[in-house]
């Protein structure tokens, strides 16, 4: 019986514009095999732009290599496919703060936060920049 791992390796080999690209990609990078990682979201993100998680999976995989200028043209698409994607925006912010360009990583997260002000993660990446989140939308009743 095939494990987790190989049947994901399996869909991807059959179909590498699949979903199951990028949480391949994603157990690649948890066991820190970030050349695997790339390698499969480069034939995924060629196959199918458009699936926001891969581009996601994809833009941490060349975030680790510091490759900001080739994680520039996949953010460039990637954005292109969903310009509303918060995600995608704390996803390239991280590339920029390691590229040690910070100004332009706070303007992404600021961008992200305003399209979900719910998103943790831009919501706390936009604090350890020294920017202040707007409060969180609450419901009372």
């Amino acid at each position: 019986m095939a494990t987790d791992l190989e049947q994901l390796i399996d869909a991807v080999e059959r179909q590498p514009g699949a979903r199951a690209y990028a949480l391949l990609a994603e157990r690649y990078l948890e066991q820190g095999e970030v050349a695997e990682a790339i390698a499969v979201c480069e034939r995924g993100f060629t196959a199918n732009p458009a699936y926001e998680r891969g581009a996601v999976a994809y833009l941490s995989a060349l975030r680790l290599q510091r490759e900001t200028r080739r994680a520039g043209e996949v953010y460039g698409r990637a954005v292109a496919e969903h310009p509303r994607s918060s995600q995608l925006r704390v996803a390239w912010a991280k590339v920029l703060l390691d590229a040690g360009r910070e100004y332009e990583a706070r303007l992404r997260t600021r961008e992200a936060v305003n399209l979900d002000p719910m998103n943790r993660d831009a919501r706390a990446l936009l604090a350890t920049l020294g920017g202040t989140p707007p409060p969180s939308r609450r419901t009372t009743g």
